[in-house]
């Protein structure tokens, strides 16, 4: 539905580890808004997030959409 994104500086993955936060920030009937947060092996702010989702059912899922099942992840 939307997503923004705000890129701070490069990430350079060969510099070791890579964190990535996310938190959902509000659940409104079934639209989800979601915070996402990536930060470098010096624990820098590299990119940050946050969309707006539809959020489905697991049956709807399943029967519109094909989704496996949260055990297949």
């Amino acid at each position: 539905m939307e997503l923004n994104c705000r890129y701070k500086k490069p990430l350079n993955s060969t510099e070791g580890k890579i964190t990535i936060k996310a938190k959902e920030i509000s659940l409104r009937r079934n639209i989800s808004e979601i915070n996402v947060q990536i930060f470098d092996a010096k624990n820098n702010l590299c990119s940050e997030a946050n969309g707006k989702f539809y959020v489905f059912s697991e049956e709807e899922s399943k029967n519109k959409y094909r989704f496996p099942g949260k055990d297949k992840f």
